[in-house]
């Protein structure tokens, strides 16, 4: 299990800067991903992130995570936001507008042209309107699945942040389709059964679930007294 502090998890998102203490985690998190892919011969292109409710920090653990890669890699790395329903990267970053997703769903211009620069160097996003989100009934989720292969290869990473696993959404048939999955639970919130539940829908989704990071963990005993133990 991947366990994250909640002063981290909840720190803001830093806007170009290297070095923090932010991401610090997620540098050493994007780095076991890529030694678990090397060790197997399977190279993680795809990563997604999801969890069995809303509100348990997917969104920020996609984005640090993303930056995190970008920081500790050599290549471009793209952050997808298909939580459409409840689109948070575009507010994340600070970027307005139509982000591409939509765009490079329903063909209306080339996948190669929609990623859109962060101000994170290496880093790209894309993900729909800040102000009205994805909600085409038009696009198939199998559009998805070929998107993400594309991008796959221009990219040496995609970070997908995805719907709960939990509703009726497109989160399955995506995650199946992906490297792997990351499974956020959030300390003393999300119930178990629940968790339970979305993990099995993932399984028998055929989708490779790599890990679950416990976000928002609560230090019940002082930091201090931890030293001591």
């Amino acid at each position: 299990m991947i366990t994250l502090s909640k002063a981290l998890t909840h720190a803001p998102i830093p806007r170009g800067v290297s070095g923090t203490s932010t991401t610090e985690p997620f540098r050493a998190l994007a780095q076991r991903l890529r030694a678990v892919g090397e060790s197997s011969g399977n190279v993680l292109k795809t990563v997604g992130v999801t969890s069995c409710s809303r509100g348990t920090g997917v969104s920020a653990m996609a984005a640090n995570l993303a930056i995190g890669a970008a920081e500790v890699g050599d290549g471009p790395v793209l952050l997808v936001d298909l939580n459409v329903a409840n689109p948070a990267q575009a507010g994340i970053f600070g970027m307005a507008g139509n982000l591409g997703l939509y765009d490079a769903l329903s063909g209306a211009a080339p996948p190669s042209d929609c990623p859109k620069a962060t101000s994170i160097a290496n880093l790209s996003l894309l993900a729909p309107s800040a102000t009205h989100g994805f909600r085409s009934p038009d696009v198939d989720f199998s559009d998805v699945r070929e998107l993400l292969d594309a991008y796959s290869t221009e990219f040496d990473l995609v970070v997908v942040d995805l719907p709960p696993a939990s509703e009726a959404n497109g989160c399955l048939a995506t995650a199946s389709s992906l490297s792997g999955v990351l499974f956020v639970v959030e300390a003393e919130h999300t119930r178990c059964e629940a968790a339970t539940r979305a993990l099995r829908r993932l399984a028998y989704a055929r989708a490779k679930v790599l890990g679950v990071i416990l976000n928002k963990r609560k230090e019940h005993i002082p930091h201090w007294l931890y030293k001591r133990l």
